[in-house]
């Protein structure tokens, strides 16, 4: 069985997805397979406005006060 995979692994993909590439681009280049990127994904979704200021932050940073 392989090791998780480094906290800079998993940021690595999460920036390589946030780029637009492909699962399957992205899991070489981090060292696994398309559906480990998968999961890290799923998550460790990109923390918006909403996720470290709280629902009503988030929403009036997108103007929806």
């Amino acid at each position: 069985m392989r090791p998780h995979l480094t906290m800079e692994q998993r940021q690595l993909a999460l920036r390589l997805k946030a780029r637009g590439l492909s699962l399957r681009e992205i899991g070489p280049q981090v060292g696994c397979s398309h559906q480990g990127v998968a999961l890290i994904v799923r998550c460790f979704p990109a923390a918006g406005p909403s996720r470290w200021l709280g629902a009503r932050a988030g929403a009036a940073a997108r103007g929806r006060s």
